[in-house]
């Protein structure tokens, strides 16, 4: 079994200026995908399950939309 592909956009705007002061913007997964970030296939146990588990995919998910401003300097 193979997960699917995923596409992920990722975005960043910057300035340095010249006393060493740095402003950045970053946009994180900019079209809001809902895909899996990477999907898993193995043997897991929750409450009321059979001893030997269950062998079934579990997958993590694309983090949602996320916006970041950072401002950094060097002293």
């Amino acid at each position: 079994m193979r997960s699917k592909s995923a596409t992920v956009v990722n975005a960043r705007l910057g300035y340095r200026f010249e006393n060493g002061l740095r402003i950045q913007f970053d946009a994180y997964n900019l079209l809001d995908s809902k895909d899996h970030q990477i999907d898993y296939y193995y043997v897991s146990r929750l409450p009321g399950e059979p001893a030997d588990g269950v062998a079934d995919r579990h997958f993590h998910p694309v983090e949602p939309l996320a916006l970041r401003l950072t401002m950094a300097g060097n002293f």
